[in-house]
Parts: structure tokens; sequence; C-alpha cells
């Protein structure tokens, strides 16, 4: 990006479409935003234009029919959920005086008419000359709404998977559940709610009405999209450490073994067909295309080709030959701490893969690929990013771990992906 100085004024505009408003409860939000109305009205349809002058902020807005206010926060660290409020302006818009004395990152959120907040931009590093320094983090997605523990507790949620009618289901591995969700955040009552099971489950994934996940008994669980239990294969004989499943159209099951370093291939009645891949562990580099050290993440496309993350890389497996390929290693550059987990792919092949550094605040971020690997850019998550899915154009990200310093900072983060117009342009 480039740097600009000596400017008295900066515009920021942000466009949005179809931005929802903010279903859950997170650390920065009082108790009674948490029991905000998640009805879909009050949807901000429009787009706001933001003016720093010296230390006074602008704010106007051209839709002002859905929403009551707008708020802005700014923060003295780029990888915070710590900010200091520097006020709130009517939807008619209005000015603020920015009390930092010092660089600050800022971001702008807008609150609906249901008192659903939602964040409107990404956070921008401002100098206190009013100079725009940087981008802090590209534009690749919009957060817009975080499931969290004033809903359910989770403990450590990890798998997460969408039916056709877009209800959610996630699992989360150390309260021994899976959680049916409508797409408003909702808890649906089903038979999920009364399965007990024997050992952690630590994946889901729904293929022709059927939900199916593994857990740490390395069984095969088959449900219907009501929790009811419709079969189990056990696979024992294989499996060692199991984290992440998809099928194929054929209704083959596919399975990601950490600790085995491979990935199993089961057909649909649950028989062992085949293993891929040569497990590293975390001593050994990679050499070649299917080498993997502590595989976590699997995503299937169109074609039945099996996206995979490892330690390091991401890999495709096209099993129909078999044969393997790199997509990338992540750069040494992007990150200190390098451990991918979860993997999604968008509808025009875009890579999206979660790495989790847990504690490690600057490296629990969501990167974003090309198809070919090209490096589009990365955005920070607070607390242990793990699994993803992609359904239409919602990004929806489980994160947190029980055993985190910060607490319980477990929850089921929603993203839009619709392309968020940003412009930003100079005034003398």
């Amino acid at each position: 990006m480039k740097m600009l100085k000596k400017l008295n004024k900066l515009i920021f505009v942000f466009s949005l479409i179809g931005i929802l408003a903010t279903m859950g409860c997170t650390k920065s939000l009082s108790s009674d935003e948490s029991e905000a109305d998640t009805s879909q009205e009050g949807l901000f349809t429009g787009s706001i234009e933001l003016e720093m002058d010296g230390n006074i902020i602008n704010i106007t807005a051209n839709d002002q029919d859905n929403i009551q206010s707008f708020e802005v926060r700014g923060y003295q660290e780029e990888y915070s959920d710590s900010y200091i409020s520097l006020g709130s302006v009517a939807a008619s818009g209005g000015s603020l005086a920015s009390v930092l004395t010092e660089d600050f990152y800022l971001r702008v959120c807008v609150r609906d008419k249901n008192n659903n907040l939602s964040f409107l931009s990404n956070v921008l590093k401002i100098a206190t000359s009013n100079n725009l320094t940087s981008l802090s983090m590209p534009e690749l997605i919009q957060r817009t709404e975080q499931w969290g523990s004033s809903k359910e507790y989770f403990l450590a949620p990890s798998g997460v998977a969408a039916d056709d009618e877009s209800n959610i289901y996630l699992v989360d591995s150390f309260s021994f559940r899976i959680i049916k969700f409508d797409n408003w955040s909702n808890h649906i009552a089903s038979g999920f709610d009364d399965f007990a099971f024997q050992k952690r489950p630590r994946s889901v994934a729904i293929k022709d009405s059927y939900v199916y996940t593994i857990d740490d008994s390395k069984t095969i669980i088959k449900f219907d999209l009501d929790g009811n239990k419709e079969a189990e294969f056990d696979a024992t004989a294989q499996l060692k450490e199991p984290r992440a499943i998809v099928l194929d159209d054929a209704g083959n099951i596919y399975i990601a073994d950490k600790d085995a370093g491979k990935i199993y291939k089961y057909d649909s009645s649950g028989v062992f067909q085949e293993s891929y891949g040569r497990a590293l562990g975390w001593v050994l580099n990679y050499v070649s295309p299917g080498d993997l050290a502590r595989p976590r993440g699997l995503a299937i496309d169109d074609t039945g080709k099996i996206y995979v993350t490892d330690k390091d890389n991401i890999q495709v497996l096209d099993p129909s030959v078999p044969e393997w390929s790199l997509v990338t290693s992540v750069n040494a550059s992007l990150l200190d701490y390098k451990q991918l987990r979860g993997i999604s792919l968008d509808e025009d092949g875009n890579i999206y893969v979660a790495n989790s550094a847990d504690d490690d605040i600057a490296d629990n971020v969501l990167l974003k690929y090309s198809p070919t690997g090209t490096f589009l850019g990365k955005i920070p998550v607070a607390y242990a990013p793990q699994y993803i899915l992609i359904n239409s154009n919602d990004l929806y990200l489980t994160r947190g771990n029980k055993d985190s310093s910060a607490g319980n900072s477990c929850g089921l983060d929603k993203y839009s992906l619709k392309t968020n117009a940003f412009q930003f342009e100079l005034n003398d």
C-alpha cells in the first residue's frame, strides 16, 4: 500500500451490500446487546463516508432507514479485542473528536434498529499526524456475527458444516456434542442434544441429507439431519488421531489423521479402501507432494479433488489417479508460528486457511490464497482459529481454546464473503 504523507484530510468510503447484524455476544458487547432481536429487519445495505480532519472524525451515510447509530472504536494494538470508544453518532451522521494521542487503529461499527452491532470497516492504522500509514489488513471478508458463550458455552469448537437449508452443525469436542443452529444462530432442538458421544467428536460433514462425524474412538457415525443415529463404522484398524472428515459425490469418506500423517478413504458403508500420504511428524522437512506433517484440514472441490492442510503446506490430492500436488507452502515471513488447521474453498476456487497459534495472538490468522496458491492476504482472528465452512456467501470459522490464558474465548464467527468496496481519496 502506497504511503501517504502531509495530508490535511482523509476520506474513507465503505460500501456494503447485505451486511448482517451481530447475532451473539462477544467480550466487547454489553449484556443487553446479546439479547438483540435476530430477525432480518435492520439490514444495512448502504455506504458510509468517514472523513478525518485534524482530530475530528466526520461520518455521513446514505442509508438511514435501517440503522440507529454509528460507533467508532480506537485500538492501540492491531491484534486486540480491547478498544477505546471514541463515541457514536446518529444515523444521519455527525462528528467525533479523537482523544487518542498516539498512533492508533480505527474501526467503524453500525448499530441497527434491533440493537444489533456489525463491524463495517477493517481496522485502519492512523497516525496522529492524520496520515494514512497503512491498511492493517487486506480487504478479504467482513465479520458480521459472533456466536459465543452467552448463547451456548463452547469448550472447544472444531468442525462445522451446513445442510441445504443453511442450518449449521457445530462440533464442540470438549463438551462431547454436536449443536444445531439455524442461520441466525438460534439453537434448533434435535437428537444431537441427547446423543452421548463416548469420545470427543472432532469433525462433521454433510452429504445427501446425512450428517457424518468422526470421534476419538475412531468411529465414523452417521446421523440424519434431526440427530438420529443411522449407522456407525469402526475405523480403529487404521485411525490414530482423526481430525477432519469430508465426503465425495459417490459417498466415499475421507479422513485426515494427524498422528498417522495420512488421509484414509472409506466407502459409503464404512469399509476401508486405501490411504494416501507419507507421514513426516514434526521433525522431518517437506520434500515432495504427499509428505504430510500432522494433517488437520480437509476440503473437497466439485471435481472430487481433496485439499489438505498440514503444519506448513496446502496440498491437493486427486484420489482418482491417485496424485498429489503442492498448492503452496506458507511463507515463513507471513507467520512466526505455523500450524494450519481448517481449509475451505469459495465459489471461485479461492482457498481460505486458518492458522492457529493459541495465545500467540499475532499468528492467529485467516489466510487467503488464489486457486494457484498466490497469497492474497490475511486477517487476524482472536484466540486460536480452528475450522472453516464456506456456505454460499458466508464463511463460518470456529475459534478458541478452553485452556487459553485469555479464558474461555471459544465461539463461532460468521463472515460475509461479498466484496466490500473500499476507496479513499485525498482533499487538499
